[in-house]
């Protein structure tokens, strides 16, 4: 269930242990991928071309694709279970984390933006954000891609000028931050100018991603006539505890009391599980599961024949290769309980 990268290396360690193996892949949408098509940035051409790594598994004559079908909706777990002989739960944490109760005007999400920009024809408008100042809400690689999308003027305001000003506000301490150090060389490589926030509190120097922060934080301030359009500020140590309108502008509050004022919010605070019809979530917010195989949340009892891969197993954290591993463990439980239930039955 779902043909995104969690998806995809299940396939294949299924695919490298049977010569015989029939696997059916249902996907809801109409193309393969996952988040890889609809939440990665354009510019992270390395990323999006590991969809072409989906060619090889999906396309074996031991794979069956099935686009646009809902599990859940148009056909439901309890039949899958009859039909086949295990299910695996690839579905992903593709449900943005909310703040706030209720919809926020030019309060948008990440995943709804970036989704618009990699849809976008040339010369077709993207979704505008009001005003030239923006808060990011949250700190990882996706966050930094709306900054750069917004930096590199894929998404204009209202007026069609471009946004100015551009404030990340994340819980993550800067010594440890959420992103990785591409995303951060790509943000450093951006025409505008970067602050970093509090960068007395940068750590280990012998470390890449603080030692890009500390020169990003020490860059000579350039003239008045040299000064770049553009302003990023990344803001550090922030606990978000409410995004409100006031009047035509947005508040960001944070536990200790700070306030961030803008024109339009973007959050980028991360994913949750949406688990199909059936399927009970456990505690962390993940599929109930003990090393992929899907368990009961009131007895921890597997569930026979149901098991779970990626971010609906572990949460959303971890890049793409980090699902092989996951994969593999997975497939792992899955065939000892083939092979087990295979000798049980024999003579």
């Amino acid at each position: 269930m779902g043909a995104g990268a969690a998806a995809m290396y299940t396939v294949r360690e299924l695919l490298q242990r049977s010569s015989t193996i029939r696997i059916t892949v249902f996907e809801q949408r109409a193309e393969i991928g996952g988040l890889l098509r609809t939440a990665v940035s354009r510019q992270h051409n390395g990323i999006r071309d590991m969809v072409r790594l989906f060619d090889i598994p999906f396309g074996d004559d031991r794979v069956t694709v099935r686009l646009n079908v809902r599990v859940g909706v148009d056909i439901s777990i309890p039949t899958l279970r009859r039909q086949f002989d295990a299910v695996v739960l690839a579905v992903g944490a593709s449900r943005p984390r909310e703040i706030g109760a209720g919809r926020i005007p030019d309060v948008h999400q990440a995943l709804s933006l970036l989704s618009a920009v990699n849809s976008a024809r040339p010369g077709t408008p993207v979704l505008p954000l009001r005003g030239p100042a923006t808060v990011v809400v949250g700190g990882g690689n996706v966050a930094l891609d709306v900054v750069a999308a917004i930096a590199r003027g894929l998404v204009p305001t209202r007026s069609g000028g471009p946004v100015t000003q551009v404030t990340v506000v994340t819980r993550s301490p800067v010594g440890r931050p959420s992103f990785t150090l591409s995303a951060l060389y790509e943000l450093a490589e951006l025409d505008a100018t970067v602050t970093v926030a509090p960068a007395s509190e940068l750590g280990d120097a012998s470390d890449p991603v603080q030692r890009l922060l500390a020169d990003l934080a020490h860059r000579p301030a350039t003239s008045a006539e040299g000064r770049r359009a553009r302003s990023i500020v990344l803001s550090f140590g922030h606990q978000v505890t409410s995004v409100r309108a006031d009047g035509d502008r947005i508040r960001v509050a944070t536990a200790a009391g700070r306030t961030f004022t803008a024109d339009s919010v973007v959050c980028a605070t991360g994913f949750t599980v949406a688990p199909p019809a059936g399927i009970r979530l456990g505690d962390g917010g993940v599929v109930a599961n003990r090393h992929g195989r899907v368990v009961a949340p009131d007895t921890d009892v597997p569930i026979e024949g149901l098991y779970v891969v990626g971010w609906a197993k572990r949460g959303a954290r971890g890049g793409v290769g980090d699902n092989r591993r996951c994969a593999a463990e997975t497939v792992d439980r899955l065939v000892a309980d083939l092979l087990g239930a295979e000798a049980a039955q024999a003579p």
